[in-house]
């Protein structure tokens, strides 16, 4: 699993949420979110929506918002995970892409 190469917060907007990504990580080339529900006996969750790809502007002070509406979720915030990919270079120079662990959108809420 990747360790944060991307940091990202959410924020409640009325109906929407914000995901934020800080582009500080020089290797990260593109980003995909994927949005998705835990099964009853599953224990991995099922993505139903992928957005993306979100080129990143590289840069100490630049940021980048995604933003998603509660109506273009699979599912509640309370049952709604998502997960960041992030495709890299790797030492050879080919394309890579590593995941966070997926995340229950709602108890993410708030942290930045």
């Amino acid at each position: 699993m990747l360790q944060d190469p991307v940091s990202d917060a959410h924020r409640v907007i009325q109906d929407s949420y914000e995901i934020v990504l800080d582009s500080t990580a020089h290797d990260v080339r593109r980003v995909w979110v994927r949005f998705g529900t835990l099964g009853k006996e599953a224990e991995e969750p099922t993505w139903d929506l992928l957005t993306g790809p979100f080129q990143l502007q590289t840069g100490l002070t630049k940021k980048q918002v995604i933003k998603i509406y509660d109506s273009q979720l699979p599912a509640p915030a309370v049952r709604c995970y998502y997960q960041l990919l992030c495709e890299i270079d790797d030492e050879h120079g080919e394309h890579e892409t590593l995941m966070t662990t997926p995340r229950l959108l709602a108890e993410t809420n708030g942290a930045l």
